[in-house]
């Protein structure tokens, strides 16, 4: 069957689908150019006291930051609105949650969203950086962090020093 050109009433008797059907945009609006921030939250829906971390659903991680730690759960209505991502929530109750990836077994990964007051990670901040300096300056002196048994051993010879350590 070879193909005809329609002619001008034909066109005009079937009005182009465009006319016809209402434009709507399939792509939400919270997808960025197509890319998806499944873990986006607006700025300005935090609040300022707090630092936002999203934290997995890993064994004992969600017990060690909110148990042992000060982040609290994310309970925040503003937060699971339509426009700021409620359609990912993961949760059934008035914590938010997005799924992340898979477990080791297979299961989807939640990752939770917790906040911290700035004042407590900044203090926190300041003493992991405190001791990670001081370890530095040990190494970079020639000494051996931990004083025998530790990760470098007790002896010397079998430490990392780097090349251009600091000599006493």
């Amino acid at each position: 069957m070879a193909y005809e050109p329609k002619t001008k009433q034909q066109i005009a008797a079937n009005p182009a689908r465009v006319e016809t059907t209402q434009r709507s945009r399939r792509r939400r609006e919270d997808s960025f150019n197509g890319l998806d921030y499944r873990l986006f939250v607006p700025e300005e829906l935090k609040d300022s006291m707090y630092v936002y971390r999203w934290i997995n659903d890993e064994p004992g991680r969600l017990f060690q930051a909110t148990e042992q730690d000060d982040y609290d759960f994310v309970h925040d209505e503003r937060i699971r609105t339509e426009e700021a991502g409620s359609h990912k929530n993961t949760d059934t109750g008035t914590r938010i949650s997005r799924i992340v990836g898979r477990s080791k077994t297979g299961e989807p990964m939640r990752a939770f969203l917790c906040r911290k007051l700035k004042e407590y990670y900044e203090e926190d901040n300041r003493k992991r950086h405190e001791h990670w300096r001081q370890v530095t300056d040990q190494v970079e002196m020639g000494l051996v962090p931990g004083g025998g048994g530790g990760l470098f051993g007790s002896d010397p010879a079998h430490a990392y020093i780097p090349r251009d350590a600091r000599r006493r």
